[in-house]
């Protein structure tokens, strides 16, 4: 689980086909999903701030990683499952 991604730079997000699960925060989603990729990620969701609406598009630029928004609710549901269960898996 990752908030904010700006200081991932070099980080490793370690296992196949990890999806990582990002707070939605200051940088560009373009950056968020850029770091999360090189770090080794294979896919994103961004959930929102309780003070912050939610997007129905998000302008990711020219990331490429596959992600998507959820709300900041949906977004604590899955970080509370992965709590419980960190080999949680989504599809």
């Amino acid at each position: 689980m990752l908030h904010g991604t700006k200081g991932l730079s070099g980080a490793t997000i370690t296992g196949d086909g990890r999806i990582a699960l990002i707070l939605r925060g200051t940088c560009l989603f373009e950056e968020k999903l850029n770091n999360v990729q090189k770090a080794g990620a294979v896919a994103a969701l961004i959930y929102t701030r309780a003070e912050q609406p939610e997007l129905v598009r998000m302008d990711v630029g020219q990331a490429t990683l596959p992600s998507t928004m959820v709300s900041h609710a949906d977004g604590l549901d899955i970080k509370r499952r992965l709590a419980d269960d960190p080999n949680l898996t989504a599809t």
